[in-house]
């Protein structure tokens, strides 16, 4: 990788971060040069009777957290240091408890959801090298997961109440954690993030949501993934983290717990969104809701028109564009008036502390108004690469300039309106030429997804004898009467080009998703080598 000399850094943001958002609400504007542990501890003095984490098996108030957090900084402190600390939980309140006492000694922890395939657990570990493994209550190692050697140690359920809180160095720019994505090429990869990240991007949430003690928070993702910043959020602001496991307890306990448990935000992707607006009862449990932040997935005009049908008048939608190796890189609260008559809507505002440029085709620096690929740099973007058991450069670039600073190539493509404003066009490796022709695979699920009865959407290529054609895997509403074929071809070829029509739609019952709820491409692919007996469900060539 490399960058031409004469490209062009803008690192403007021209408005504040809560610009168009909650600006009416009261809060403690968020210090991240304070060691997290420090702000938790002052929430937990200040709250310690008040509810801090409800998983709906259990609650724990903020004196609750801290005693055990207390504990089991004690137990980290005791282990071998210079390796990192592998966590392997359920999704419960146990997970926030593992996030805090590591940043509490600076040890640094990677987290590790025990409903993960084996496979991926299994790579995690080998990529780790970890100085001991913390298994969480009612979690067990598969047979030849890590080798027998390394501690396994277990939180207590009822830890006694230490005489004093243990004290210990901590650095803000030392390692606290390591992050691994989703594995979509296979291969999950780790990506390591300083405290000192971890905070800074917690505060450019709080700051922007306003977020304080009476809110109420629900946590719908991975607590080892994007579901770590709900938690500390939380608990750092002295505000109620609801956790509803999705995965196992389904959308109808996502619509019970924001009904019963008044909450006021959610932070998710839109693809699940668009199912839980559908449900039942949606407008009246999102009627407590002051802010719904978008992420993760392309979202459209016709996406915000259908949230705002159930969510309260007053409840501010935030849209935002990240990456694990990049944190928040783009966000902003939706304002009507900016979103453009068939334009994309804009995934916002660039973040604090973010440099970006964009490269043409070519390389080089794009013309103003051009779309072109989003190259960013700045201290907020992830130390570096965690593989074997030891920090290297990965796929990030030492900043000339700033030593502290990294420059990393998304592969997002974007262009960067007049009014500073960026639009997400795709992504590069999903922007493919068909008989030479540009086609973006985004394009035709946006236009999928515009089809009456249409629940989900995954687009991915066919490369035959050189030849690229579309496949499209669509998921209805209702699986048992799915849309006609033949109506749906004939709506995508009034919004369409020719050459981006699909050479084939195929039913399924449901997309399949990785952990983070992006589409599993890799299944899909499976489904398409093999596309005979069963696994090729239904199929239409309309």
């Amino acid at each position: 990788m490399h960058l031409p000399r004469e490209l062009q850094w803008n690192s403007t943001r021209p408005v504040p971060v809560d610009f168009a958002g909650p600006t009416d609400v009261d809060f403690d504007p968020f210090d991240a040069e304070q060691p997290g542990i420090a702000r938790f501890e002052a929430m937990a003095e200040r709250y310690g009777d008040k509810v801090a984490i409800d998983d709906g098996t259990c609650q724990l108030t903020y004196r609750q957290v801290r005693r055990s957090v207390h504990a089991l900084m004690a137990k980290i402190a005791a282990l071998p240091r210079g390796r990192p600390v592998v966590a392997l939980l359920h999704n419960t309140a146990t997970f926030p408890i593992v996030f805090l006492a590591h940043l509490g000694t600076g040890r640094a922890l990677v987290p590790v959801d025990a409903s993960d395939p084996p496979e991926r657990q299994s790579a995690i570990l080998r990529e780790t090298a970890p100085a001991a493994i913390l298994l969480g209550e009612g979690v067990t190692m598969g047979e030849g997961l890590c080798d027998r050697d390394v501690p396994r140690i277990r939180m207590d359920p009822d830890p006694a109440e230490p005489a004093a809180m243990p004290v210990f160095a901590v650095h803000l720019q030392d390692a606290a954690g390591v992050a691994y994505t989703s594995g979509s090429t296979g291969r999950p990869k780790g990506l390591a993030f300083s405290q000192r990240q971890f905070l800074t991007a917690t505060a450019e949430y709080v700051d922007a949501c306003h977020i304080n003690a009476e809110d109420r928070i629900l946590c719908l993702a991975s607590l080892s993934g994007a579901g770590c910043r709900d938690a500390l959020v939380a608990l750092y602001t002295g505000a109620t983290l609801r956790i509803v496991n999705i995965r196992s307890n389904g959308v109808g306990a996502v619509i019970r717990a924001l009904d019963a448990d008044r909450v006021t935000i959610l932070s998710f992707v839109p693809s699940v969104l668009r199912v839980l607006v559908r449900l039942d009862g949606a407008a009246r449990a999102f009627q407590h809701l002051r802010i719904l932040d978008l992420f993760g997935d392309r979202t459209s005009a016709a996406d915000l028109a259908m949230f705002q049908e159930v969510l309260p008048p007053d409840c501010k939608i935030r849209l935002s564009l990240a990456s694990t190796e990049a944190a928040h890189m783009f966000h902003w609260f939706v304002r009507p008036e900016a979103l453009g008559e068939g334009q994309p809507v804009p995934c916002g505002y660039l973040a604090r502390g973010v440099s970006m440029a964009l490269l043409n085709e070519a390389g080089g620096p794009a013309d103003d108004g051009e779309a072109g690929e989003l190259v960013v740099r700045g201290p907020t973007l992830a130390m570096g690469a965690w593989q074997e058991g030891r920090l290297l450069p990965g796929p990030f670039l030492t900043d000339p300039e700033n030593p502290g600073s990294r420059i990393f190539h998304t592969g997002d493509v974007i262009r960067l309106r007049s009014d500073g404003l960026a639009e997400f066009v795709g992504r590069r490796d999903r922007r493919i030429k068909i008989r030479g022709l540009r086609a973006d695979l985004g394009d035709l699920e946006d236009a999928l997804r515009m089809y009456p009865g249409i629940a989900d959407v995954a687009v991915m290529v066919r490369s035959l004898e050189d030849e690229a054609s579309l496949v499209a895997y669509v998921a209805a509403e209702n699986p048992g009467d799915p849309p006609d074929l033949r109506a749906l071809r004939r709506s995508l070829v009034t919004a369409l080009p020719a050459y981006m029509m699909p050479a084939e739609i195929r039913f399924l019952p449901a997309i399949p998703r990785l952990p983070n709820f992006k589409p599993d491409f890799m299944t899909l692919e499976r489904l398409d080598r093999d596309r005979s007996g069963e696994a090729s469900l239904v199929a239409g060539n309309g």
